[in-house]
């Protein structure tokens, strides 16, 4: 795999300083390629101590500034890759997406990292490869591909401007039965991701994109896992994703090894919203913390909002169990509690005249 000049830079530095042989460095360099995992990280993780690691951070760092990277693209070259960039979407913690249009003449969605130091070029490029695979499933936003630009990794994306889940919810009256049905189609969405070993760990309501159809999609893999990812955010209690809608379990790991329960608690935090126009906790991120660690349970959705289905309410409930065992186990399972309601409130509508 080729290097940009900060990585070299960081490289040699190293090799100069004795802390690598060439032939850790190619040893990484080959599993780095092999695997898709940043080189800096691999050569951090197997070989340097926490000191040499900062050290060379250092380095990494004055290497950017000395070559003139810039977070985002340059107003003078609007472009990253083959995408001509034509405005700004949003941007976060990680990275900015832009609006920008392919060779094709299709406007697309995409993200360019923000800084690009070991761990987040590590996670910009989990990110990547979960969603190369993942966005295969019709209610995954798609993947169209990544590379870098000017040393400044960059992921291209289909471009959804169907409002967020959030904007349906705060419609009224809000649509019980169609927010039901677009949450049972994520929740399959989760399953296959699921089923690929791969955890979102930070579904939300904005996480849910509608394209132009009024199709539902689940986006932004930015905290995603895959099995050995678990095992080590598991190992060092890195604690990823929003706290409003995260298990306890996610929330202070214990050592056990998270699945896919983290993401059906995640789907029926939303639920409770649909059912109450609420959330199950409120106030700020560490008073929410508070609740959930204390050992708070959520007010029975049909205390707040008496009129709520009970299959839902039961339904939601199960899926916000703090016990393990008690828990949904699967999205598939979630999906299919809200189908069979969807299908019973079908079966009892009146029937349209001809």
């Amino acid at each position: 795999m080729d290097l940009n000049a900060a990585e070299r830079r960081v490289v040699e530095s190293a090799v100069a300083r004795g802390w690598l042989s060439q032939a850790q460095v190619e040893v990484a360099r080959a599993d780095a390629a092999r695997t898709g995992q940043s080189l800096l990280s691999l050569l951090r993780d197997r070989f340097l101590s926490p000191s040499q690691a900062q050290a060379l951070g250092r380095v990494y760092e004055e290497a950017v500034q000395e070559s003139g990277r810039r977070a985002a693209v340059a107003p003078e070259e609007p472009r990253v890759g083959p995408y001509r960039i034509t405005g700004e979407l949003g941007r976060g913690g990680m990275g900015v997406v832009h609006r920008a249009v392919g060779p094709d003449g299709v406007e697309r969605a995409v993200k360019v990292l923000l800084r690009a130091d070991g761990s987040r070029l590590a996670r910009f490029a989990r990110e990547a490869a979960v969603l190369e695979f993942v966005g295969r499933h019709r209610n995954v936003v798609s993947f169209l591909g990544a590379g870098e630009e000017r040393g400044v990794p960059w992921l291209a994306m289909e471009l959804l401007e169907g409002g967020s889940f959030v904007d349906r919810l705060e419609r009224t009256p809000r649509d019980l039965r169609a927010l039901v049905a677009d949450l049972a189609t994520v929740a399959g969405a989760l399953h296959f991701a699921h089923e690929a070993g791969v955890l979102h760990r930070d579904v939300k309501a904005n996480n849910i994109i509608y394209d132009e159809a009024g199709r539902p999609h689940l986006a932004d893999f930015g905290v995603a896992a895959d099995e050995q990812d678990v095992e080590r955010l598991t190992r060092t209690g890195e604690l990823t994703g929003t706290v409003g809608h995260m298990p306890p379990e996610q929330l202070n790991p214990t050592g056990q090894p998270l699945d896919g329960r983290v993401d059906v608690y995640a789907l029926g935090t939303i639920l409770y919203e649909v059912l109450t126009g609420q959330p199950p906790f409120a106030g700020p991120p560490l008073a929410v913390l508070s609740q959930v660690m204390s050992g708070a349970e959520p007010q029975a959705p049909r205390a707040i909002a008496p009129d709520a289905p009970r299959a839902l309410e039961r339904a939601c409930l199960r899926a916000m169990a703090r016990d393990l065992t008690a828990r949904t186990p699967t999205a598939a399972a979630f999906q299919a509690e809200l189908q069979t309601w969807l299908d019973a409130a079908d079966a009892a509508a009146p029937a349209r005249a001809p």
